[in-house]
């Protein structure tokens, strides 16, 4: 569901070629997209892994559409037992949304892929600003905010629906039953002031997020405040202990 989606987006952001991995090349046909979800469920190489690695199987895609804009989706998967999330990446060519036309567009696909998808967290962030890249562990503490911020239902059940619809940023919004978003600032071309991520993370709960400058490795071994996260969607087989590393 998520695949046909993203191939009939809005006109700009419709990829045009796929792959598993670089150079993506393969021709997208909008009215064939079984070689698309085949490949992203990696069958063939999951059916042929030997019998005495770790039990798990995993599965990527890449989605390009390669000039005006350039758009690239990642999508990956991966079941084992060991405590983990799947993600899915969209990067847009900043100069692309510069408009609010294009922004709206944007984000409209944004929201209708994660109503499919029911993410646990998800941000957008400008890379043209400089900012410290993290690793994300969010089963240890929530990593540092961004302009735009996406909770899911973990999230809402650890601070509370009307409190995270108050919190003190730009704009907050409901965008589907356990998915609400927090807009930083209105501004997706400026930095966000410092006050304002300190302000939002003491309102909802200071000791759930990472402080400025820090990562989840300051955090590791120390009573953190994080959500009861269900990982049965991710395990490879439910009938084992889930392996937290």
């Amino acid at each position: 569901m998520v695949i046909h989606r993203i191939i009939n987006a809005y006109d700009d952001y419709t990829p045009q070629f796929y792959s598993r991995f670089e150079p993506v090349k393969e021709k997208i046909d909008k009215e064939n997209v079984e070689p698309i979800i085949s490949l992203w469920l990696n069958g063939e190489v999951n059916r042929n892994i030997p019998s005495f690695a770790p039990p798990a199987r995993a599965g990527h895609l890449m989605l390009k559409r390669k000039k005006n804009p350039k758009v690239d989706y990642m999508l990956s998967w991966e079941k084992n037992n060991r405590v983990g999330f799947n993600s899915m990446n969209v990067s847009v060519a900043v100069n692309h949304l510069q408009t609010m036309e294009k922004q709206q567009n944007f984000f409209d696909l944004c929201w209708e892929v994660a109503k499919i998808l029911q993410p646990v967290r998800g941000h957008v962030i400008n890379q043209s600003i400089p900012y410290n890249p993290e690793p994300l562990s969010p089963q240890i503490i929530h990593p540092e905010l961004h302009w735009i911020n996406l909770f899911g239902k973990p999230y809402i059940d650890l601070f509370g629906k009307e409190k995270l619809l108050s919190a003190p940023c730009y704009k907050a919004n409901e965008i589907t039953e356990g998915l609400i978003v927090l807009q930083l600032t209105d501004n997706l071309f400026e930095p966000i002031p410092e006050e304002v991520r300190v302000s939002v993370k003491k309102y909802l709960c200071e000791q759930a997020f990472v402080e400025s400058g820090k990562t989840y490795r300051d955090y590791l071994n120390k009573e953190n405040i994080v959500p009861n996260f269900d990982y049965t969607q991710v395990m490879f087989d439910r009938t084992q202990p889930i392996i937290f590393v």
